[in-house]
């Protein structure tokens, strides 16, 4: 019932927090590790830890926008071409009927 007095609950939503955050920054981290290489990497955390994650965040939003962009623009597209033989069937019927 209090599983929030337990600190193994906090253990638990501290590392899926952290995992989840880490998930999320993946194209980022990918983006700077083939850019610079993995020992490069560790580097630039160490000395530069801010300036590194806020360029991982920052690609990782790019990278997220241009996919829902390309997403939403499918997404209408196919609702756009379904429409249009919805529009059209319904036409034909009319102009058959009469």
């Amino acid at each position: 019932m209090f599983d929030f007095l337990s600190p193994f609950y906090w253990i638990k939503t501290i590392l899926g927090l952290i995992l989840t955050i880490a998930l999320i920054l993946l194209p980022g981290w990918k983006a700077i590790v083939s850019e610079n290489g993995f020992s490069c990497l560790t580097q630039m955390l160490i000395k530069n830890f801010p300036g590194t994650f806020g360029t991982a965040v920052q690609i990782s939003i790019s990278y997220y926008k241009s996919w829902f962009e390309k997403e939403g623009q499918k997404k209408f597209k196919e609702f756009q071409e379904k429409a249009l033989k919805n529009l059209e069937e319904k036409a034909n019927i009319k102009l058959e009927n009469k």
